[in-house]
């Protein structure tokens, strides 16, 4: 009996040790293929001859063109369109790759990367105090193709697509190529016309390119022929506008508008056909019927010459400046009109600066639009905030006007939106036209 259960303890030992044996990982060790893709993606970035074209996308808004040069000694070169001085003059940091609980590639010394994220205000340039533009210098891998190679910051979540630059696209950004196509942006979008494309159907579907707050909206008429307006922001390439979204119109897709300096105008490429960006002095689509749709805001900047309005208004406003500035000593820079149609409500900002530091008075108003798109204001006082209840007095002759007449809403321009008293003609304001 002993000498069984000593062979029966021998067999259960020899049996135990096969199954160890049997259970080694068949795909190797977890770290070891870790490093194999970090080296793969090290080849990968560094091993494109001519670099990389990028566009990061915010989460703050907007989009931020880029170009990236990586060698193998983890030092980039890069472009960005964020400023003058990014988009001609090449800067350069380093980078790693390292295993944060996956891939990771961190800009690891001060870029343009970083000026988005500058807490400065000053430096990032119209970003918020403390966190700049919500951006990212540390992103995770997310897929990546032979071509194009996506991720996403591991703070605040930004999107950053890499595109493999060709020697033309290499030799353009060395020569000013993001700073071109910028101009070329601002130049074709202050022609005093609408863009539209037509997709094939006869359709013309209106197209608004805005570099100012870096946002496509394309507007038409859905199957229910409801109007629509999906709305993207992009960033800048050397030769094209980089959309963050794919935009799409009957199985049409796109989500670049490529530049053709021949014709000096935009176009997109879908499903092997090219589709050229056409323009109509006449907006295809009534602006009242975009209120809440494409736009909600209407923004005057008050510390520019405002184009689109009368003498009248202008003095009002002239004269609501110079009365903040006396008693409190505040700039005022804008005036903002919000919209919500789904209950008939809009809010007037007046944003005052004091020793650098912001502040709003909000103005709540109540409207009514009829049939024939005739716009009645009514102002509520008893909404005013407390910086609003400091400055009524001061406005208080816009408001008597606003409060008092009728209005009709029709496009200035391109870019701008119109009100324009009907009892006192002579009394009309314009603004950019922005949604958000």
């Amino acid at each position: 009996m002993k000498n069984l259960l000593l062979y029966f303890l021998l067999l259960t030992t020899v049996f135990v040790s096969c199954r160890k044996d049997d259970t080694k990982p068949i795909m190797g060790n977890v770290d070891e293929r870790l490093n194999e893709t970090l080296t793969a993606y090290q080849t990968q970035l560094a091993g494109a001859a001519y670099g990389w074209k990028a566009v990061v996308f915010p989460s703050k808004g907007y989009g931020f063109g880029h170009f990236f040069k990586f060698d193998d000694k983890n030092r980039v070169t890069m472009y960005s369109d964020f400023n003058l001085e990014g988009q001609t003059k090449s800067l350069e940091s380093s980078y790693r790759l390292k295993a944060l609980q996956q891939p990771t590639l961190l800009f690891d010394t001060y870029s343009y990367l970083h000026i988005l994220q500058d807490p400065t205000p000053s430096l990032s340039e119209g970003g918020e105090l403390g966190e700049g533009w919500y951006a990212d210098f540390e992103f995770k891998f997310v897929s990546a193709t032979t071509d194009t190679i996506k991720l996403t910051g591991l703070y605040n979540q930004s999107p950053l697509v890499l595109v493999r630059a060709s020697k033309e696209d290499y030799e353009s950004y060395n020569a000013k190529g993001l700073e071109v196509m910028d101009e070329a942006t601002q130049e074709y979008t202050a022609q005093p016309t609408f863009k539209y494309l037509d997709l094939g159907d006869g359709k013309q579907i209106q197209c608004n390119i805005d570099p100012n707050t870096k946002s496509f909206v394309m507007i038409y008429k859905d199957n229910s022929n409801s109007i629509v307006a999906p709305i993207t922001q992009f960033g800048y390439m050397n030769s094209s506008l980089f959309l963050k979204d794919y935009v799409s119109f009957n199985g049409i897709a796109f989500n670049e508008l490529f530049w053709d300096n021949v014709k000096e105008s935009f176009y997109v490429k879908a499903g092997g056909k090219r589709y050229d960006f056409q323009n109509s002095v006449t907006a295809p689509f009534n602006l009242n019927s975009l209120l809440g749709v494409s736009f909600n805001t209407l923004d005057i900047d008050t510390s520019i010459p405002l184009e689109g309005s009368s003498p009248d208004f202008i003095a009002k406003v002239d004269s609501f400046k110079a009365l903040c500035e006396l008693a409190y000593g505040l700039t005022l820079t804008n005036m903002t009109f919000k919209f919500k149609p789904v209950n008939n409500t809009m809010t007037l900002d007046c944003i005052v600066l004091q020793e650098g530091r912001a502040f709003i008075a909000t103005f709540p108003f109540s409207y009514t639009k009829d049939a024939n798109n005739v716009y009645k204001f009514k102002q509520i006082p008893a909404g005013n905030n407390g910086n609003a209840g400091l400055l009524v007095s001061f406005i208080k002759p816009i408001f008597d006007v606003l409060n008092a007449d009728r209005f009709t809403l029709d496009n200035f321009n391109v870019r701008l939106g119109q009100f324009k008293s009907i009892e006192r003609p002579e009394f009309y304001f314009s603004g950019s036209l922005i949604k958000n």
